[in-house]
């Protein structure tokens, strides 16, 4: 797959995408490390998955973290709005602390200590989020 590159892969962005639920499977790494390389054109279809599934927060994390926080900040930027999102969102754990993660580069400091506190707040009675959290930031 390494060698079509992007003219004969583009098409198959989404279907590409849907490795990344799982990176247990065999082509997962291979997938990530193509998809972070075709940058801008993934970005719509990442922020599609973003809008349109709400109950898949492994696959947000494993995008979050096998693609766009390879990315250069002009691209993040691009999905500004989605990564907050996903940091506001009650039902994302995992993906909501890489999300703030990748976000603290791109945002005011003012408006990263409110995502952080928002974050604090919502793990205040689970350890494990909480201490994963002030670890990871």
């Amino acid at each position: 797959m390494q060698y079509l590159g992007f003219e004969k892969l583009k098409d198959n962005i989404p279907d590409l995408l849907v490795f990344l639920q799982d990176m247990n499977w065999p082509a997962a790494y291979l997938i990530s490390d193509l998809l972070g390389k075709f940058g801008e054109p993934v970005v719509p279809h990442v922020k599609l998955i973003f809008q349109t599934v709400d109950d898949d927060d492994i696959w947000f994390y494993w995008i979050i973290v096998s693609i766009i926080s390879y990315w250069d900040k002009h691209l993040v930027f691009q999905l500004k709005n989605e990564l907050v999102e996903i940091v506001k969102d009650p039902n994302k754990y995992d993906s909501s602390i890489e999300a703030l993660h990748i976000l603290k580069d791109i945002l005011p400091q003012f408006d990263y200590e409110n995502l952080y506190k928002i974050l604090m707040k919502k793990f205040e009675s689970n350890h494990y989020y909480k201490n994963e959290l002030l670890d990871r930031l």
